[in-house]
């Protein structure tokens, strides 16, 4: 039996926990002390590879880097857990952009 300690309290668990969490409008800072703060060592995600242009530290690139370096394991999940398809002609017609 695993125990995760953290801001919620103590959680005893007799199979692993999925939390989620969107990175709002936090600083790199304020959303890596959430995810310490909840014990998380690792982080899936499906968030597109082009930075949003008003939070470019969490850019693909950005998050893989600066959560290595808080130990914290970044695996990519686009396909797996349902991010952009990469066909545009999966996408509603208001979705789709141009290049």
């Amino acid at each position: 039996m695993a125990m995760l300690a953290g801001r919620m309290g103590s959680i005893v668990q007799d199979q692993p926990t999925v939390f989620t969490i969107g990175h709002s409008n936090h600083s790199s800072e304020r959303f890596l002390a959430l995810l310490q703060g909840a014990g998380i060592t690792a982080s899936p995600t499906c968030a597109p590879s082009r930075a949003p242009r008003r939070w470019p530290h969490f850019s693909r690139a950005s998050l893989e880097r600066w959560l290595a370096d808080a130990g914290i394991a970044y695996v990519f999940l686009g396909a797996e857990l349902g991010g952009r398809p990469d066909d545009p002609e999966l996408l509603r017609e208001d979705a789709r952009t141009t290049t």
